[in-house]
């Protein structure tokens, strides 16, 4: 049976109620199936920029993570370079002061005028605790004591430089760090 054999059947006004529900009813129906559609739709756009948010945040973690552990290397490398200069520096520096203190004593280096003078106010004619026998002493202990003063300085030259490179190697470690905290990599 077609719509228009119902539809004369029915007859009059009953006819134009039943066509008006007929067509309301599908109106609804196409309307909903319209609405069903666009949800579909905006759910699949919202999955695929999920799915492209995620697939860049773990890209972006990944290159965090590389340039965070890129940074730890250059800092412990930077740090292990601080410290054999170091080491490096106070070992010289003990040489420097070994030298100096042989120079002194052999007489191949002369102090100035003001290191000359006594070191210690031993009364003149007496000897001082720990000189060699027959001498007072105050020519060895002068040269010991210069040799021990230049030995520290180098040594406190040497600790300087290396406090320096340390701090240096922390503060570009941190800043690194912040920059890439703040997703600037490469900076």
């Amino acid at each position: 049976m077609t719509w228009l054999a119902v539809l004369r059947l029915i007859g009059g006004w009953r006819a134009a109620a039943f066509l008006a529900l007929a067509v309301a009813v599908s109106a609804a129906w196409g309307v909903q199936t319209l609405r069903l559609a666009t949800v579909k739709h905006s759910l699949q756009v919202e999955q695929e920029d999920f799915r492209s948010y995620r697939e860049k945040m773990i890209l972006l973690t990944g290159q965090a993570a590389t340039a965070a552990a890129q940074a730890r290397v250059e800092f412990y490398e930077a740090r292990a370079r601080a410290e054999s200069s170091f080491q490096a520096g106070r070992e010289s520096a003990i040489e420097h002061e070994k030298t100096v203190v042989a120079d002194l004593r052999a007489g191949n280096l002369r102090l100035r005028e003001q290191w000359r003078n006594r070191v210690c106010p031993a009364a003149e004619g007496q000897a001082v605790a720990g000189a060699p026998e027959g001498s007072d002493g105050t020519d060895q202990l002068r040269a010991e004591s210069a040799g021990r003063i230049i030995g520290i300085g180098a040594r406190a030259d040497a600790l300087t430089a290396w406090l320096q490179a340390e701090l240096l190697a922390t503060r570009q470690l941190a800043t690194r760090q912040l920059a890439e905290s703040c997703g600037k990599t490469g900076e």
